[in-house]
């Protein structure tokens, strides 16, 4: 066995230790004991102490004091570490083994390491397997906090030698995540959704995760014919789904609707964008989310058509009036609000959708002079505050976001040239169905949902 010796340096071992041998020789036990991922200690005194040496581990982040190592063992290392953690999902998880580690090492001993930093844990070639060292740093009680994400993965004040290039490792992590909560009664029409996101997604550079909601209870709407989880067999098969990450909701769970989804389905790493199955996107949606420069917490939005009073001018496609109908041949009335006509001929398909939006400019990106969030097509950045109380599950959660991110001054920015398809009268919209929003039923979770909101904004302009 090869052995590693600490000459006696400053600071040492808590002197409680050295002085008291039954708890010299609890350390001992306990770093001998093979289950667990403390270095061996066989040898503690006030001139030294001896620990077993492990030739194949490696410092996680090799800082100026301990490197020890050539230039190509230390770039090598480097790419290690890059290459294990560029994987967000890795990276947390092996910092809470390292947490766990100093925290059952605590529980266990009454011990503590005051030096948390990773040039004191060893690691093997794929992070998986550690040992914590720099025994000299142990001492008697609980420490402050235990080690953060940050030191962990990135070193913080120890990356002293560039190891970690940190911008690079951070790009690594970021995604965009779209999401999409679908009725099994608006099955018809995914298709075309799904179509208008394979296309957008052709323009993307940065990976993009897509979660979608395959909600069939039947709380609010039960199906004229067949089995509501049927109506999915319409678009399940579709090429971008095979990559998606699917999660159902049945009748077996509480009542779960767009609310609930909208809350949990939120990304820190990236872009959220808020899909609606009667929303057809921009071709260059993510080229343009992901050319936008902003550096702090924000939401953007895409143009609409006619919205419902002059508050909203501001959110509006430019010029739509001087396109005509393009959906039914011949006719010549202009493009219909989305929220004003009964629908017939008024949707606007992934085609006519691209003639318009190419014809305009080089990207023209305001920010808003109030908040107006119509959630059929919405971006929001990482760093948001909660915008969804826990018990809303309904509707007018776009609107409790609004609310929310006025309060906290999150600056709205608006592609005001780029038009998105909100097609609020789309024929399949609802379909296999007789039940309508004008239902007792319907109105009684939607106020619901609206008292969830107006407790949870309540408490918020409170202060709470």
């Amino acid at each position: 066995m090869d052995f590693f010796v600490i000459p006696k340096h400053s600071p040492w071992i808590d002197e409680n230790i050295l002085q008291d041998n039954q708890l010299k020789q609890k350390l001992l036990d306990y770093t001998q004991d093979l289950d667990n991922n403390i270095v061996e200690v066989y040898y503690i005194d006030d001139e030294m102490i001896i620990t077993k040496f492990y030739p194949n581990l490696y410092p996680s982040i090799i800082k100026s004091s301990t490197n020890w190592y050539t230039e190509d063992i230390f770039k090598k290392r480097s790419d290690i570490h890059f290459n294990c953690f560029r994987d967000k999902e890795y990276a947390k998880n092996f910092h809470n083994k390292i947490v766990d580690e100093y925290k059952r090492f605590n529980n266990e001993t009454g011990f503590f390491f005051s030096d948390i930093g990773p040039n004191n844990t060893l690691v093997d070639d794929d992070y998986s397997d550690f040992k914590i060292v720099d025994i000299a740093s142990i001492r008697v009680g609980d420490p402050d906090e235990f080690t953060s994400f940050s030191m962990v993965i990135t070193g913080n004040g120890t990356n002293d030698m560039g190891f970690v290039d940190v911008n690079k490792l951070v790009e690594s992590w970021k995604k965009n995540l779209f999401q999409m909560h679908i009725m099994w009664y608006e099955s018809k029409m995914i298709n075309e959704t799904l179509d208008s996101l394979s296309e957008a997604l052709q323009y993307s550079k940065f990976p993009t995760e897509i979660r979608i909601c395959l909600n069939s209870q039947t709380y609010l709407e039960k199906p004229i014919e067949g089995r509501a989880e049927d109506m999915f067999d319409e678009f399940k098969k579709h090429p971008i789904l095979k990559s998606a990450i699917i999660i159902t909701k049945t009748d077996d769970e509480p009542f779960y609707n767009i609310g609930d989804w909208r809350r949990e389905q939120y990304n820190e790493d990236g872009y959220t964008i808020w899909g609606e199955g009667d929303c057809l996107l921009p071709y260059d949606l993510f080229y343009i989310i992901e050319n936008v420069e902003i550096d702090h917490p924000h939401t953007l939005s895409f143009s609409s058509r006619k919205m419902w009073d002059e508050t909203w001018e501001e959110v509006e496609f430019v010029g739509l009036d001087k396109f005509s109908n393009p959906f039914i041949e011949g006719d010549s009335r202009p493009v219909a609000p989305h929220n004003l006509v009964s629908g017939n001929g008024h949707t606007i398909n992934q085609i006519q959708l691209n003639e318009i939006n190419e014809e305009q400019d080089d990207v023209n990106v305001i920010r808003l002079k109030q908040n107006k969030i119509d959630g059929s097509l919405f971006i929001l950045s990482p760093g948001l505050p909660k915008f969804i109380p826990d018990d809303m599950n309904f509707v007018r959660e776009d609107t409790c976001a609004q609310v929310v991110f006025s309060e906290y001054k999150i600056p709205q920015y608006h592609v005001k040239n780029r038009l998105k398809a909100h097609n609020y009268y789309h024929p399949l919209k609802r379909v296999n169905t007789k039940e309508t929003r004008n239902d007792e039923i319907w109105k009684q979770f939607e106020r619901k949902s609206t008292d969830s909101m107006n407790k949870f904004l309540s408490n918020l302009f409170r202060g709470k």
